[in-house]
């Protein structure tokens, strides 16, 4: 079997949105992984609900794919799979370690795994550039994305071999991201400032925006921003007055809800409802 061949059997996607949807299960034989990029997610797979945050990884066992929803109070989700079909592992681990005789020994159900801030990053960069091969291929790609399945195979078992349970003692100098997140979605109209954090949390607000910024990509201020203005949409399509939407969300002034919404959407609220109108 050749690299391309082998390349086949190994899928990546990414799901986008805030709607439900089922992930693809792995062949059987092969193993599955999902990463959040974005957002917290609920996982529902024979009547077990499992919650996942950004840094935390899900185990995907074979047969049927799990449903995925954003928990309450989280933003759009953004999630990232990787699933390696038998074939492909064998191929990864010809040698030592054995990894498909590792990948067979984990859990024959969902399991998600906390995992260190630098390996989330690492595996979700590492991905997003797995998915960006397969889109727009580049010299010597069947090699180089070889190379990229292999350390991303190796990264998510050492995830799994060094996991403690979720349910273990986390660490006290941690900043609680998830459930920050959680907070931040369930407080929206009230103060969220990084020293209202800082006291709520008992977290330096250095830390905390270190960790949102490494986590998200957004400075604590942006995040909340942005949850504010998708909290906006569904009341704009109701066709609730722009002053009454802006007060229902949180936003101190119009003017500054007005210029946050045209920056992220790209029009003014009422060219927003306007469009959406159109459509239906």
């Amino acid at each position: 079997m050749d690299i391309q061949d082998s390349l086949r059997l190994c899928r990546v996607a990414l799901f986008q949105g805030p709607g439900l949807v089922r992930l693809p299960a792995p062949e059987p034989g092969g193993y599955g992984f999902a990463l959040l990029r974005a957002g917290t997610g609920c996982f529902v797979r024979q009547g077990c609900t499992l919650r996942c945050g950004i840094n935390q990884l899900l185990l995907l066992p074979p047969r049927e794919g799990p449903l995925l929803a954003p928990c309450a109070g989280s933003p759009p989700l953004e999630v990232l799979t990787v699933q390696y079909g038998p074939s492909v592992l064998r191929r990864l681990t010809d040698a030592d370690p054995d990894m498909a005789g590792f990948l067979a020994r984990l859990p024959d159900q969902c399991r998600v795994v906390p995992l260190p801030d630098s390996l989330a990053m690492l595996l979700k960069q590492l991905t997003c550039e797995l998915l960006r091969q397969q889109k727009q291929p580049e010299f010597a790609d069947g090699i180089y994305r070889q190379g990229l399945l292999t350390l991303i195979a190796v990264l998510l078992a050492r995830a799994c071999r060094q996991a403690q349970p979720v349910e273990s003692t986390p660490d006290p100098g941690a900043v609680p991201l998830d459930a920050m997140l959680g907070y931040i979605g369930t407080h929206l109209t009230e103060d969220l400032s990084l020293e209202a954090l800082e006291k709520r949390f008992s977290v330096s607000r250095r830390h905390i925006q270190r960790r949102f910024k490494a986590a998200t990509g957004l400075t604590v201020h942006e995040y909340i921003i942005r949850m504010k203005l998708e909290r906006c949409k569904p009341y704009i399509l109701q066709g609730l007055p722009i002053s009454q939407v802006y007060r229902l969300t949180g936003f101190g002034g119009y003017n500054h809800f007005f210029r946050a919404f045209r920056k992220e959407f790209g029009m003014p609220p009422k060219e927003y409802y306007r469009q959406a109108a159109e459509k239906t």
